[in-house]
C-alpha cells in the first residue's frame, strides 16, 4: 500500500505537540513516581546478579507487543511503551534487533506497505493506518532492518528498497546526510539548524549505505568513504555533547563487526567518552551517580531552553535536555569497555543498570535537574527500545549468559 505524499511546509503546534503526545502525557502526572532510594540501596537489585536483572529490559518491552490482520497475514508489532497509541518506526527497528523473532519480520513488512511513493518510510503509523512522515532516520533504519531480514534468509522487497534509496539520495550532499527542524532525529524536540549533519544520521546513513551494498545495490566505495569521513568530523562538530552520535558505531561493530570509525582513530572514541562523563555526570548530595546528560553542551551544562521547539519539555534535566537516557548511554558507555577492557566503564554501566531496574521496570529517560534528581514518571516506563541494550550487554562482554528471547501473546492492534 502506496501513501500519498504529504506536505513537508511548517508544522502547527497542535501537531507538533500530537506528535510529542508523551511529553503532553507526562505534564498531567500529579507527581514522580519513581526515584532512587534515600540510601541508595536497595534489597532487590542489590542483590540480583546483573544478568538476571537486565532480563527486564525484555520483559518491559514484551508488554508492549501487538498483532494486526493485513492481506498478507497476522503481523506482530510493538509500541514505544504502553502509552503510545502509535506505531514508530526507529523504536521498532530497535526493540526488534533486541527482542527478534516474527518482530522482525512484522516491523518490516508493517513499514514497506506505509512506504511514500517518493520512498520515505513513516516515522510513525496511527491506530487508524494513518502515516505521519517527518524529516528524521526513519528511511535509515528501514533500511537496516531490510538487510537483517535478509540476513536471517527472509524475503525483502527490492523495489521498496531502491526507492528508500533514491530518497536518500536526495538528502545528501557531497556525502552529507543534512537535517533541519525538530523531528530530525530520535531528540524530537531539539531545533536542528538548516543542514546541518547530525552525527547520529551521519552514522546510520553509512550503516544504510553498507547494508544496500551487501543486499545487492551497486553502492560506489567513494560514496561510503566520503560519507565515513564527515562523521567523526560531525561528532566533534555538533554545537552539542551528544553521546547518540555514537550509536551508529555501536551497531557498525555489533552488526558488521567493523567499525566506521578507523582503528588507529579508536583512542579518540574514549576521549569522547571520557570527556562526556567528567562534564555532564550528574551526581546525588551524598557523590553516588544519578546519571549522564545524555545531550548537554559542551562544557556538560543544560542547553537554554530556547534551543527546543516545545519549551515544556525543555526544563533543565527533563526530557532531551539533560536527562538520563538508558539506550544512548549504555551503548557509549558499552563501547568504551568493548574497545578498552577498562572495568571503569564496566563499574558505570552496573549503576547505571542498577539505578534503572531497581523496581523491575526499564525507563525512557529519568530526570537529572535538581528538583527532580533521579525521578521518573511512571509514563515513561516500560520502554520498548531498552530490549536492545540486553544483546549489546552480551556483545560488550559484560554479561555472558543469554534469557529466553519468549514472546507474550500480542494483543489485537487497535483493541
Amino acid at each position: 500500500m502506496e501513501v500519498e505524499e504529504q506536505d513537508k511546509g511548517k508544522i502547527s503546534r497542535k501537531k507538533f505537540m500530537k506528535c510529542l503526545l508523551m511529553g503532553a502525557y507526562s505534564l498531567l502526572l500529579p507527581k514522580q513516581v519513581w526515584s532512587y532510594s534515600e540510601t541508595g540501596k536497595n534489597d532487590f537489585q542489590e542483590i540480583t546478579p546483573l544478568e538476571d536483572l537486565v532480563n527486564f529490559y525484555l520483559t518491559s518491552a514484551n508488554k508492549n507487543l501487538l498483532s494486526t490482520e493485513t492481506p498478507e497475514g497476522d503481523l506482530t508489532l510493538i509500541r514505544p511503551s504502553p502509552a503510545y497509541p502509535e506505531i514508530y518506526c526507529r523504536d521498532s527497528v530497535l526493540a526488534a534487533l533486541g527482542l527478534g523473532g516474527q518482530l522482525l519480520l512484522g516491523s518490516y513488512w508493517w513499514f514497506t506497505f506505509h512506504q511514500n511513493k517518493n520512498g520515505q518510510i513513516p516515522t510513525c503509523i496511527s491506530l487508524r493506518r494513518e502515516a505521519d512522515f517527518r524529516n528524521d532516520e526513519s528511511t535509515l533504519f528501514y533500511i537496516l532492518l531490510a538487510w537483517k531480514i535478509k540476513k536471517e534468509g527472509k524475503e525483502v522487497d527490492k523495489q521498496a528498497l531502491e526507492k528508500a534509496l533514491n530518497y536518500l539520495q536526495g538528502r545528501v550532499k557531497d556525502g552529507k546526510f543534512t537535517s533541519s527542524g525538530p523531528f530530525s532525529y530520535w531528540a524530537d524536540n531539539l531545533k536542528i539548524e538548516k543542514d546541518t549533519v547530525v552525527p547520529y544520521n551521519q552514522g546510520l546513513y553509512i550503516l544504510a549505505l553498507e547494508a544496500l551494498g551487501e543486499l545487492g545495490f551497486p553502492i560506489p566505495q567513494e560514496e561510503k568513504e566520503k560519507a565515513k569521513k564527515f562523521y567523526l568530523e560531525a561528532v566533534d562538530n555538533f554545537p552539542y555533547q551528544d553521546i547518540s552520535g555514537l550509536f551508529p558505531e555501536v551497531l557498525s561493530r555489533w552488526l558488521f563487526g567493523r567499525g566506521i570509525i578507523p582503528e588507529d582513530k579508536v583512542l579518540e572514541i574514549l576521549e569522547i567518552i571520557d570527556r562526556w562523563i567528567s562534564t555532564a555526570a550528574v551526581y546525588y548530595p551524598d557523590g553516588k551517580l544519578a546519571g549522564i546528560k545524555t545531550i548537554s553542551m559542551k562544557d556538560g551544562k543544560f542547553l537554554p531552553m530556547e534551543k527546543f521547539a516545545v519549551l515544556d519539555l525543555a526544563h533543565p534535566g527533563d526530557y532531551q535536555n539533560g536527562g538520563n537516557w538508558p539506550l544512548w548511554n549504555l551503548a557509549g558507555l558499552i563501547l568504551a569497555f568493548k574497545i578498552s577492557g577498562n572495568e571503569k566503564y564496566k563499574e558505570t554501566i552496573e549503576v547505571l543498570i542498577r539505578h534503572e531496574l531497581q523496581d523491575q521496570v526499564s525507563k525512557e529517560y529519568w530526570h537529572l535537574g535538581e528538583a527532580n534528581l533521579g525521578k521518573a514518571d511512571e509514563i515513561r516506563f516500560n520502554y520498548s527500545w531498552n530490549a536492545l541494550i540486553y544483546p549489546l550487554l552480551e556483545w560488550g562482554g559484560i554479561i555472558s549468559s543469554s534469557a529466553p528471547r519468549a514472546f507474550l501473546s500480542p494483543a489485537r492492534f487497535g483493541d
